[in-house]
């Protein structure tokens, strides 16, 4: 819409974009440079809800709402004040009445972990939705759909299709992720095993699967949400397992450290979300994903086909 000349909605952001410097409509739409060095937010943030204030004033009688959707935000969520700049959005838009500007925001439990951390009560100026990973037959329809839409169009064996499933544990930005690096490494037009393997590891010229889910998710799970090595040790021990479901007694027999220190170290995994206490089954424990498992195989400990 911000494209189209005649649209009352483009017309009214170039009016309203000449206000804030380093703002400007491509060919993708709204674009933010960030070249005007430290302190740019301190300038633009200030101007943000106005902004969408008087933008909606130019635009109500052309349309219902405005609706702004925030999507990936892993690393937005790890930005300083980036929780307490939405909800002070959000409360000065209410206070003005404008209660025709909505956001929609989507998180991973880290990054909702992320923006709680920044500011408590940021949960709180939404509803929250919860998402279930995707069925199998799900997944299928998925993967079939964007392969075919594809340039060029492709196909996917039914084995491709099931490890992709298996190892993205249904998450769809993981199945993205396995999916568009397996077309990427594909040479004939039919994504198979060995372009799902390829897809995973990278290559020269791909980057892979695991790389891009290590830079979004698991280097900040591996780093920064556990606090020393005895922690990834545990981590490290638990990946050893092929079972998805490993009870403490199992964890304990190849641990060979204190058990009160374990059970409180993986307790306190739990809480940051780096682990996940299985319902209803007393002291077992799981990694929050399969492609998890296959990072703290490959990435940190020896290597394992």
């Amino acid at each position: 819409k911000i494209r189209e000349a005649s649209d009352p909605l483009s017309r009214a952001v170039s009016v309203l974009l000449a206000k804030i410097g380093g703002l400007s409509v491509d060919l993708l739409g709204l674009k933010l440079a960030v070249s005007g060095g430290p302190g740019r937010s301190e300038v633009i943030a200030p101007k943000f809800t106005p902004l969408l204030e008087a933008l909606w004033d130019k635009i109500k009688d052309s349309y219902s709402a405005l609706l702004i959707i925030i999507d990936e935000t892993e690393h937005l969520a790890r930005l300083r004040n980036a929780a307490a700049f939405m909800k002070s959005c959000l409360e000065q838009l209410n206070h003005d009445k404008y209660r025709r500007i909505l956001f929609v925001v989507t998180v991973s439990p880290s990054a909702l972990t992320d923006f709680t951390e920044d500011h408590p009560s940021f949960p709180r100026g939404f509803t929250h939705v919860d998402i279930p990973s995707l069925s199998e037959a799900e997944s299928n329809e998925l993967i079939t759909r964007a392969l075919s839409r594809a340039v060029p169009p492709s196909k996917a064996r039914p084995e491709f299709l099931q490890w992709v499933y298996h190892y993205s544990t249904g998450i769809p930005s993981f199945i993205h992720e396995l999916g568009r690096a397996a077309f990427d490494v594909d040479s004939d037009g039919v994504l198979d095993r060995e372009d799902f393997r390829k897809g995973v590891l990278g290559t020269d010229a791909v980057k892979g699967a695991l790389a891009s889910l290590e830079d979004k998710h698991f280097r900040q799970r591996y780093t920064q949400k556990i606090l020393s090595n005895e922690y990834r040790k545990i981590l490290r021990t638990i990946a050893s397992f092929d079972e998805d479901v490993v009870p403490v007694s199992e964890i304990l027999k190849k641990y060979k450290g204190d058990e009160k220190k374990l059970r409180a170290y993986i307790s306190i995994m739990v809480k940051r979300g780096v682990l996940e206490k299985v319902e209803g089954q007393l002291g077992q424990y799981r990694l929050p994903d399969r492609m998890f498992k296959v990072f703290l195989r490959l990435r940190v400990g020896p290597k394992k086909e």
